[in-house]
């Protein structure tokens, strides 16, 4: 994480004084000088961008969830919030630990609303296909998986600002064992924009430049990409009990590897290094009382520019997931995930055009009833109150 990359009500970091943006110099400096003086081979792309900007963006998301479970916490839930705050910013427990009368207690602005759920499951069934011929290559069994996403910073409470990077991001982790294992980790957070939508309106959202920062590795296909590209968020408020929740985000990668390992690199590399596009769509339909409908599409699309060989490789993932509330924050899951890879290489001989799916069975906690639909925080005649006591201070002051 950047140091002092955190943003308090008055935009200084905590530790080094230091907004966001200039803190980001200092993971690009001390990644560049590592490979300068401590490594035999020249630096590469992948060094000064994917561990650069992916470290900003995971440090950055990371902190600013860990600093939320302390916020959160209380009475005899505390030590156990302090723990996994702990194992989720360990260089910011230290910190505190170490620098507590010089740090201020909450960093961020304001109070967010957010929604956060962990989950348990079993994969119930899955299954890898020769898409060309509509043969089926395996058929997997029974997996256990964990699970979490958070959303911090929900747009649709007119009372939130949006005035530093990530004040709104979208996190996404999963991993999936014994057998063959698999992980994931998508990561999408708002880096500069603004909000849309009157208080008193039913449609509220943010859009403005997001940076991405994806890592998937499954059974058959790998992808890792770093991104910057325009998008917005927005929750609808349909009725009293019912809400959409949507997401867009399409972005430039400047650097991205697309593929698989499981052939013998030294005769062939099944993976493609360079440049492409990426993208996120996701729908979110809620009902307060009784559940969730949540449809996620991603897809990347990265050229071989940088390293043999050359072609591109098209990778797509689409989530589908059914929740129905069990009791109090405990839900029931239906999870179905389809993924393709199209890939093109010099040599016709390793192109692929695979099909997956796994279907899961999960038991779910959220940090609140409602699925994530976002109540003001506060009235929308004291917000009109303290819209115009705010323009009547700016009129003062000239």
């Amino acid at each position: 994480r950047p140091t002092g990359g955190c943003d308090r009500q008055d935009g200084q970091g905590e530790d080094s004084r230091l907004n966001f943006w200039w803190s980001c110099l200092y993971p690009f400096l001390a990644s560049l000088a590592w490979e300068l003086t401590y490594e035999v081979d020249a630096p590469s792309f992948n060094d000064q961008i994917t561990t650069t900007l992916g470290g900003i963006f995971l440090g950055e998301v990371l902190h600013r969830t860990a600093e939320l479970l302390l916020e959160t916490g209380r009475g005899s839930e505390s030590l156990v919030r302090r723990v996994v705050s702990f194992l989720v910013d360990p260089m910011g427990a230290v910190n505190a630990f170490l620098f507590d009368e010089q740090l201020d207690p909450i960093s961020f602005e304001g109070k967010p609303q957010f929604y956060g759920q962990l989950g348990m499951g079993v994969g119930v069934g899955s299954f890898l296909v020769d898409r060309a011929t509509q043969r089926q290559l395996e058929a997997g069994g029974m997996q256990f998986t964990v699970q979490g996403l958070i959303t911090y910073g929900n747009p649709g409470d007119p009372a939130f600002r949006y005035r530093h990077p990530f004040s709104h991001f979208d996190l996404s982790a999963g991993v999936s064992f014994p057998d063959t294992s698999a992980s994931s980790l998508f990561i999408r957070g708002l880096l500069a924009g603004g909000q849309y939508g009157s208080p008193q309106g039913r449609l509220r959202g943010v859009f403005g430049l997001f940076g991405q920062y994806d890592f998937a590795a499954a059974r058959f296909v790998r992808v890792s990409s770093v991104g910057l590209g325009p998008g917005t968020t927005s929750q609808w408020q349909i009725s009293e009990q019912t809400y959409l929740q949507t997401s867009a985000v399409f972005s430039g990668v400047p650097y991205a590897s697309a593929g698989s390992l499981g052939l013998d690199e030294n005769l062939f590399r099944d993976y493609h290094i360079g440049p492409g596009v990426q993208g996120v769509l996701e729908f979110r339909l809620i009902h307060r009382q009784a559940g969730m409908l949540r449809l996620v599409g991603r897809t990347w699309y990265t050229v071989g520019a940088y390293v043999p060989p050359t072609g591109f490789d098209r990778i797509t993932y689409l989530t589908g997931t059914a929740m129905v509330k069990l009791y109090g924050h405990f839900t029931a899951g239906l999870e179905v995930t389809i993924a393709q890879r199209r890939s093109k290489f010099e040599d016709s001989t390793y192109d692929t055009n695979l099909g997956a799916g796994v279907l899961r069975l999960t038991l779910n906690y959220m940090s609140d009833e409602d699925f994530g639909a976002v109540e003001p925080t506060v009235s929308l005649e004291q917000e009109r109150r303290r819209e115009a006591l705010m323009k009547s201070q700016v009129s003062d002051e000239y």
